[in-house]
């Protein structure tokens, strides 16, 4: 089990070594321009609860991705096959899918855990109102449930990188991420006027009254995450003809 998850560990750090520059270039333009935006919706008070709740969702799914450099992210290979490139060419390596499944998800964490974890702690160094709001011990409890929701939700993201080999997915994923963005949208409009607070305010809220259950709650979903996620990605690759 170690030894698998070391050789993934390898992988994942060479493919990031290809990257880096790009990658470091692009997560650090992100990381100021959501760090920046964040803290002026917060000075606007309740006006831009939503626009918190969208910077917050998107940093913690899909920002982490949009970041790699293009060559490495999901694109069509040849024909029908839409895949990350690097999955398809280290199938020629003599690792199992177990080894391969695992380096995607460390590649991805390098790509977002850094990034999310240091928007959260100067949000919160940076944010008088965030201060007043919440206790240090509190938003350490909030940075739980929150880093924990980019593993156990935006791990989701990581299963594209499989790929998948059918006609038209190009136009498919164009409407799904479409779909997406649209019930994102309605879930964050719909929180602030049936809930009273945005989806960040109550995870602050949760963080505040119950800290010990809902760190309990978030590492459980990690490990149910993790596991769901390999799982769903381990299908896809048995499913999917890379040649």
């Amino acid at each position: 089990m170690l030894g698998s998850w070391k050789q993934a560990k390898s992988i994942a750090f060479l493919e990031w070594k290809m990257s880096f520059w790009k990658s470091i270039f692009s997560l650090l333009i992100v990381f100021t321009v959501y760090t920046s935006l964040i803290l002026f919706t917060y000075s606007m008070s309740d006006r831009a609860v939503g626009i918190a709740d969208v910077l917050f969702i998107l940093l913690f799914t899909f920002v982490p991705t949009w970041c790699k450099p293009k060559e490495f992210q999901y694109q069509q290979i040849n024909g029908n096959l839409w895949a990350s490139p690097s999955i398809v060419m280290i199938q020629n390596l003599p690792i199992t899918k177990d080894v391969i499944i695992k380096s995607r998800l460390i590649l991805y964490f390098f790509h977002s855990f850094p990034i999310q974890l240091l928007t959260l702690v100067l949000i919160y160094i940076l944010s008088e109102e965030i201060q007043l709001a919440v206790s240090p011990v509190s938003y350490f409890v909030f940075i739980i449930i929150w880093l924990s929701f980019g593993i156990y939700v935006g791990y989701g993201v990581v299963t594209t990188d499989t790929g998948t080999k059918a006609s038209h997915t190009g136009k498919l994923t164009v409407f799904l991420g479409f779909f997406v963005l649209i019930a994102l949208l309605l879930l964050v409009a719909s929180f602030p006027i049936f809930f009273q607070h945005g989806i960040v305010e109550w995870s602050m809220i949760i963080a505040q009254r119950y800290p010990f259950l809902s760190t309990t709650i978030s590492i459980v979903f990690v490990c149910l995450g993790i596991q769901y996620w390999k799982a769903i990605m381990k299908k896809t690759m048995n499913q999917v003809d890379y040649l």
